[in-house]
């Protein structure tokens, strides 16, 4: 068998692009990693992630290629992206406000002990991405992993060669940060993607903005996902993060904004249960430069409530205005 490199060897050109971009902050800009081991000592750190300077194909500043697998049996991991499927060690993607899934490949083969384990730390992920899953590629009924929530997997069956990393990453726009995600919800409906809290279809809606935080440019967009289908929503402005921006429990949810409450508009979701704001944002809402106001969504879930209150609230999103 031909000889292999060690452990450390393997490791070393993708921390140092870890190391690169670590400090990444903001939703589209950050790398996560995903460490992949046989259990007898030989370990691969698989990275992705996101970058406004990446591009969607090979970039030497923050991808590394993974060679060929060694002959079998032997243990190896790499990741897959790209149309022909290239293979990585690290792929980093272009972060440019795409909140669509993504979908790299986890592709695995296995040593005579026939295990393949995987490990991550998913404390600080639904800062950047608003789900995380890896599944198996035959419609994800043997293998569901919510990344965001679990930690590791481990696999004995050695026919999952290749498993899907689906990744959505979370909306970011300059001078707007999300807040007050669900996470300690009135009964018990929480959510780990940085949405507010579950509502009858087991998701939560989630809150974001495009186009600019500039007053006099006058194209803000407040959007919303995972509402009820064609059900109504009050867009509201508020002054203040209530309870220190943890929230409060209301009706089936959070409320995030409050003082000097303003109506923005009301808006219907479509089918797929989204919707936009259609009005001048900082003109309705007053705002000048310099102001730091918060945002949130409040809609109607009538039928299949979770608590009982029949109305739920999005997140929340603070907008810091500029001229």
């Amino acid at each position: 068998m031909a000889s292999r490199p060690t452990p450390h060897a393997r490791l070393a050109p993708v921390i140092l692009s870890l190391a690169w971009t670590a400090p990444a902050l903001h939703a589209q800009d950050f790398v996560a990693s995903l460490a992949v081991d046989d259990g007898q000592g030989i370990a691969y750190e698989l990275v992705f992630g996101f970058s406004p300077d990446a591009t969607d194909v090979y970039d030497p500043a923050f991808d590394t290629y993974a060679p060929p697998p060694p002959p079998t049996p032997s243990f190896d991991a790499a990741l897959g992206w790209g149309a022909p499927i290239d293979r990585y060690y690290s792929q980093v993607l272009l972060g440019d406000g795409d909140i669509s899934l993504h979908v790299f490949e986890v592709q695995l083969q296995y040593d005579t002990n026939q295990l393949v384990h995987l490990s991550w730390d998913p404390m600080t992920w639904s800062d950047h991405m608003s789900s995380c899953f890896l599944r198996d590629p035959f419609g994800a009924g043997l293998i569901n992993i919510d990344m965001l929530t679990e930690s590791e997997l481990s696999i004995t069956n050695t026919a999952f060669t290749v498993l899907h990393l689906e990744v959505t990453p979370a909306p970011w726009t300059p001078g707007i940060e999300s807040f007050c995600a669900g996470d300690s919800c009135p009964c018990g409906n929480n959510t780990t993607s940085g949405a507010g809290c579950a509502n009858g279809s087991g998701a939560g809606a989630l809150l974001w903005g495009s186009g600019s935080v500039s007053v006099s440019s006058s194209n803000l967009t407040l959007h919303a996902q995972g509402l009820i289908p064609n059900q109504p929503g009050l867009y509201f402005q508020g002054n203040n993060a209530v309870n220190s921006g943890r929230g409060a429990f209301f009706g089936d949810g959070l409320r995030c904004a409050g003082g000097g409450v303003i109506r923005l508009e009301v808006r219907f979701a479509d089918s797929l249960g989204s919707s936009s704001t259609s009005v001048d944002v900082a003109a309705r809402g007053g705002c000048a430069a310099g102001d730091v106001k918060r945002y949130q969504l409040w809609y109607r879930d009538p039928t299949t409530t979770p608590c009982g209150a029949q109305f739920n609230l999005s997140n929340g999103a603070e907008v810091t205005w500029a001229p």
